[in-house]
């Protein structure tokens, strides 16, 4: 009987971005973004202190310089989820990837720098 009601529980504190009120998601979404916001400056601060105080203003400006990247690519990272790889088509040298991402749907991509085989 216990596992059945940590279920039901779980499926009353989800999320459903199509059905829920706006003030509702934004309460809900609130704490854990600004959270993570945190964490982040926090982990910027921390690298820039370390690199600049152990290795030096041109460290530092590379990382400052990378750091947007590094952001960009966790982003779109974050934005498509975990996906599952469906096909893989060669063509030279260029691989296209069709994703079926869970919330998202299928994707095709085209990955030049992946070495990616078939199994």
């Amino acid at each position: 009987m216990q596992p059945l009601n940590k279920k039901v529980k779980f499926m009353k504190d989800s999320i459903d971005f199509g059905s829920m009120e706006i003030p509702k998601l934004f309460r809900k979404l609130l704490i854990p973004t600004v959270l993570g916001m945190v964490f982040s400056a926090v982990f910027v601060i921390t690298d820039g202190i370390f690199v600049g105080q152990g290795i030096g203003s041109d460290a530092l400006a590379a990382v400052n310089i990378t750091a947007p990247l590094f952001l960009i690519s966790t982003g779109i990272g974050l934005m498509f989820g975990v996906g599952i790889v469906k096909d893989i088509v060669e063509g030279g040298r260029d691989y296209e990837v069709t994703v079926d991402f869970d919330k998202v749907g299928v994707k095709k991509m085209f990955a030049a720098f992946a070495k990616l085989k078939k199994i």
